[in-house]
């Protein structure tokens, strides 16, 4: 038996005191590993010989799809390797990773997961140092921590909250102003961020812990500057 945790290090390790379990399955990746704490989440469970699945391991497909400074990184360390191939084989490097889940949407998608995994290459400690300049890039983009996971939903005002995120994430990853607005119009005006009524029922069923309602404000402020 086991579980699929969303919350903290606390709680897990009341949860794990109270059973033996034979899985659990959190939230990872290079981002998150510190962002997120999933390090410490990881390595509570690795220290208790817990197999682990990881869920997230691209970050709702975010880290596909980098911002052209950490694509760069990456490019320049392996010409050959997708922003994919090296999420998930950060995940999979590690002790104890029972199933890395990847969401797959196109049988490219499918056929770079395999490439990935067969054969398969553990991370390098060099590696590893290129993944931490590309978070670090990642991170100044300025891009919100969301996956895309609609816990957060339905908003009680009606804003589209993850579909908000994503687009205004594509914005912080490539610059390009003109396609925010034409995407964000696309939105139904009650879908829009500027609904947002900071009522909070929303950040209490974020995984992420994101400051929605204070984003939401952010990101109607910038829509608005047309």
């Amino acid at each position: 038996m086991g579980f699929s945790f969303h919350d903290n290090v606390d709680l897990l390790r009341r949860i794990l005191d109270d059973y033996t379990w034979d899985f659990a399955q959190i939230q990872l990746n290079y981002v998150d590993w510190n962002a997120c704490n999933a390090e410490a989440l990881y390595v509570l469970l690795e220290e208790r010989q817990i197999p682990v699945v990881i869920m997230e391991p691209v970050r709702g497909g975010a880290l596909a799809s980098l911002n052209p400074e950490a694509a760069e990184i990456l490019r320049q360390a392996d010409p050959l390797a997708g922003p994919a191939s090296w999420a998930i084989r950060f995940a999979a490097s590690l002790p104890g990773v029972l199933t890395v889940l990847s969401g797959m949407s196109t049988m490219e998608q499918v056929e770079d997961n395999l490439k990935t995994m067969n054969p398969f290459r553990p991370l390098t400690e060099a590696e590893r140092g290129v993944l931490a300049r590309a978070t670090t890039a990642y991170l100044a983009s300025g891009a919100v921590p969301c996956t895309g996971c609609r816990y957060c939903m339905d908003c009680p005002s009606g804003v589209d909250i993850p579909r908000v995120f994503a687009i205004y994430n594509h914005y912080r990853t490539t610059n390009l102003r003109m396609v925010f607005d034409v995407t964000y119009n696309t939105l139904f005006d009650a879908e829009q961020a500027h609904n947002c009524i900071a009522c909070g029922a929303c950040i209490e069923h974020c995984p992420q812990g994101i400051p929605i309602p204070d984003l939401m404000a952010q990101i109607a402020e910038f829509a608005a500057q047309r």
